[in-house]
């Protein structure tokens, strides 16, 4: 199993690990697990993975995420803007991106209208909206790029 996480992702899984299943790492000889903490991009397999800090709580140690392969993948996370947007969905195939609310500024999150102002800095294939509040479905005739659709299948 491999692990790719934020600085510190092996102390944290494994003490979620031992709170929650006391010592069975002590014995667990069911396969190895390989941690990767983000830093300098990751190769695993075919997939060149790199993790970003974003804007969101700092105890959640926040990071977007870029996956390269035969196609790229990047996802935002949830963030306010930051200019780490821009190389984490640079040519990507499809950028997947937090956008909270409409208009309103929240702390950690992206609204739509800084969104709108920063895109010709986001250079990605195609653009899909997620984790979005009400205030985005009440405003979904506005706006113009795709929000995601839950139970829909997307395919890069």
């Amino acid at each position: 199993m491999t692990i790719v996480g934020p600085p510190g992702c092996q102390a944290f899984v494994e003490k979620l690990v031992d709170a929650c299943y006391p010592s069975i790492l002590d014995d667990f000889e069911g396969f190895e697990i390989k941690y990767h903490e983000f830093g300098t991009p990751i190769s695993i397999n075919e997939l060149t993975i790199t993790g970003l800090p974003v804007i969101h709580s700092p105890e959640s140690i926040p990071h977007g995420i870029r996956i390269e392969g035969e196609k790229t993948l990047a996802f935002s996370g949830d963030t306010e803007w930051t200019d780490n947007l821009i190389p984490l969905s640079k040519n990507a195939d499809l950028f997947i991106c937090e956008c909270n609310n409409y208009n309103a500024n929240f702390n950690g999150h992206l609204p739509y209208h800084i969104l709108l102002e920063k895109i010709n800095l986001i250079e990605s294939r195609r653009i899909i909206l997620t984790h979005m509040g009400a205030d985005m479905y009440e405003n979904k005739d506005n706006i113009t790029l795709e929000m995601s659709e839950q139970d829909k299948v997307y395919e890069l």
